[in-house]
């Protein structure tokens, strides 16, 4: 009966293992694209060697400080192929709102973690551009 078990246990930790199915980056959910007629847009040119997620504050009056209220991925490493192109990515999101675009880069078994804070203007566009 233990060997049954066992059995049940790895062979689904296995398989999914040996397909290599990339993961959504660091489990934040993907953005949603806002679709109200104020809408700004952003357009983020990467490379595909980094994972972008898109974080949004809000102002906290009592405390006088800035806190995360939510965090949502724009991309997901592409670890398994060697994805030399270039990306023009586009989001809509929602204007007047304090925003960070995360980044987490990969080089040399090292960890590179970045942030740029924005507030985007109604029916505007913001072009975002990551350098390695």
């Amino acid at each position: 009966m233990k060997l049954i078990y066992l059995k049940t246990l790895f062979l689904p930790i296995i398989a999914f293992s040996i397909t290599g199915c990339p993961t959504s980056g660091t489990f934040t959910p993907d953005l949603e694209n806002y679709t109200g007629a104020d809408a700004s847009t952003i357009y983020l040119h990467t490379n595909n060697k980094s994972e972008h997620s898109l974080v949004t504050y809000t102002f906290n009056n009592k405390d006088n400080c800035y806190e995360k209220e939510n965090s949502e991925q724009l991309t997901t490493l592409d670890t398994f192929t060697r994805n030399e192109s270039v990306e023009l990515k586009r989001y809509t999101i929602r204007p007047n709102r304090t925003y960070a675009l995360r980044t987490i880069s990969y080089s040399d078994n090292r960890s590179y973690i970045s942030s740029r804070s924005f507030i985007p203007e109604p029916k505007k566009f913001i072009i975002l551009t990551i350098r390695q």
